[in-house]
């Protein structure tokens, strides 16, 4: 006997040996931003939802169990009904709202949209319009055999008028002061119309694990306050200012230690303006180490998906976008054609325009409160985090403006993006030499090629004599920044940047690079070289104090390794 279809049992489930159709759920990110467009809202859920669904007699022998009687006596019983968990529930109940699409257009489209599988979500302007719309769909609901019930709202009318105070109301929370009521995951109080938060423990982490001592005392002294936190659950607060004119406004930044992109919407009416999160998205840093600017880069796509994907699901129509960053090489990026972070680019300017980024101070940028923790953060309802940046409130000849100084980043160069500056493609493919000798010689010959074609241009002698130490000293050199800048790209560029800029460390290296440990720094011809432990992960070249770093599994460090070895057995 099987009560839940998506419960799994040796690794499969009723579910996955069904054919389920096309998906028929609404989506939950879209259902809990729509629910907070009105002022006032309503939520209920369908009775046994499952259980009302008839299956076809037919059908029902595939739902056929035995039952033991008292005196161990078997019965063959066929389950008439469908199966709880069942995928096709969703598709009898849009089905059914579809029959009264013409006679009740907003109910049926409440139900084929604003219900999370028995669970509705609905926000409206009025409470007139939501008891309307209740009553519609607990009217099609019934037509089909359903029973929506256990109606929560955070007006009073409207809880009285639809008989809220039953005996089956679904409150969590027996506290006096509020009436807290869970609907999809988040707490909602009603009384006051917020959301907010449990403490739960959920980490997993047992007693013996060791932790980061400080950061885990920061982090026991945050939770207590998670409790204290109350979003308003409408958009719009004041009960004065409608709607007017909605901008969507969204903040990006990066650190070393993660990244994060936070959504505002920014209501105008008459003067009047108001400012509330919509969404926030936060990932933390990878483990490969990636350079701030490259960071940077992906929190701008992530910002313009979350965009998108609230574009997609808010009802209310959204007049302008506008996307801030305080990485000046991001928005030169965005507006140039660079094709080292051409990939990057197009798929964000394929989510946004061009016109809609502009350059916010780091002080200024909302983003940075998810990125980086000077010390506990501020849960107030009145923090910037729920509100927006203060120049938010004010008209946009007060807002930061981009500047106009260089539209162009040499910053981040990535291999191709270094080929770009020198040559459309390295030199020579080193994968198609066996022999170091071989390889350099020919990167002399090519070297020596395009020098003598700027000096036949500047009419001066031509270089014809026998490869010389210097000519093959350069070729060497040349092969070793180019196995560098292929496996350690973030690492040069920023040495690189390092050395046009006086008042730089001597190592400028982040801790999370892998090459920190190393005291890694440039020679005169732009060589790594290393004054750190020589790990099995490095090969060092014969230059035993200030080793060449190179990485064992690239092929320039293969050929230079079986080069030594000939060497080595020769002599």
């Amino acid at each position: 006997m099987v009560w839940d279809a998506a419960a799994v049992a040796h690794g499969i489930s009723l579910n996955s040996a069904l054919l389920k159709g096309p998906d028929q759920l609404s989506e939950l990110f879209t259902i809990l931003v729509q629910f907070r467009e009105g002022r006032v809202a309503l939520t209920g859920d369908v009775r046994e939802m499952f259980l009302q669904v008839l299956m076809h007699p037919e059908d029902q022998q595939c739902q056929r169990f035995l039952w033991y009687d008292e005196d161990r006596t078997p019965s063959i019983y066929v389950l008439q009904v469908m199966t709880f968990g069942a995928p096709s529930a969703q598709f009898v109940k849009n089905l059914n709202a579809e029959r009264f699409k013409g006679d009740y257009p907003a109910a049926a489209e409440v139900i084929q949209k604003r219900h999370y599988v028995d669970d509705m979500l609905v926000s409206v302007a009025t409470e007139k319009e939501a008891v309307e719309l209740a009553l519609q769909v607990k009217a099609v609901h019934a037509a089909g055999g359903f029973e929506i019930r256990n109606w929560i709202s955070n007006s009073k009318r409207v809880a009285e008028a639809l008989e809220v105070n039953n005996t089956e109301e679904k409150n969590l929370d027996l506290s006096p002061e509020l009436s807290t009521e869970k609907v999809l995951g988040m707490w909602w109080c009603t009384d006051v119309d917020t959301f907010t938060y449990k403490e739960i423990w959920r980490s997993g982490i047992g007693w013996d694990d060791q932790v980061i001592f400080k950061r885990w005392q920061t982090w026991l002294k945050v939770l207590p306050t998670i409790e204290k936190i109350g979003i308003p659950r409408c958009y719009i607060s004041e009960s004065s200012i409608h709607y007017g004119d909605i901008q969507l406004h969204t903040f990006v930044d990066a650190s070393e230690n993660g990244i994060a992109a936070t959504c505002y919407l920014r209501f105008n009416y008459q003067d009047v303006v108001e400012c509330k999160i919509v969404a926030a998205k936060t990932r933390v840093a990878p483990l490969k180490f990636l350079s701030i600017p490259r960071l940077e880069l992906r929190a701008a796509l992530i910002g313009s998906r979350l965009a998108r994907t609230l574009s997609e699901a808010l009802t209310i129509h959204v007049t302008r976008r506008v996307f801030w960053s305080d990485s000046q090489d991001t928005l030169c990026w965005i507006r140039s054609d660079s094709p080292f972070v051409a990939f990057r680019v197009s798929k964000i300017l394929e989510l946004t325009e061009m016109a809609e980024w502009r350059y916010v101070p780091t002080d200024l940028n909302v983003a940075d409160d998810g990125t980086k923790w000077t010390g506990l953060p501020n849960m107030k309802l009145q923090a910037r985090w729920f509100n927006g940046p203060q120049f938010l409130y004010l008209a946009e000849d007060h807002w930061p403006r981009t500047s106009k100084g260089s539209q162009t980043s040499d910053l981040e160069l990535r291999p191709s993006a270094m080929a770009h500056f020198t040559a459309s493609d390295p030199i020579v493919q080193v994968n198609d030499f066996s022999n170091w000798g071989r390889l350099v010689r020919v990167v002399v010959f090519v070297q020596r090629f395009s020098n003598n074609c700027k000096l036949k241009c500047l009419k001066q002698s031509i270089i014809s004599c026998p490869l010389s130490s210097s000519e093959i000293s350069s070729a060497e050199a040349y092969l070793l920044r180019q196995a560098q800048l292929e496996s350690y790209p973030d690492e040069v560029a920023l040495f690189q940047r390092s050395q046009h800029e006086p008042t730089a460390h001597k190592t400028p290296l982040p801790k999370a690079s892998p090459l920190h440990q190393k005291s890694p720094w440039l020679d005169q011809n732009g060589v790594l070289r290393m004054r750190g432990r020589i790990t099995n992960c490095d090969y060092a070249t014969e230059d035993a104090k200030n080793p060449i770093i190179l990485p064992r599994d690239h092929p320039t460090t293969k050929l230079i390794i079986a080069h030594f070895h000939q060497k080595f057995h020769h002599q």
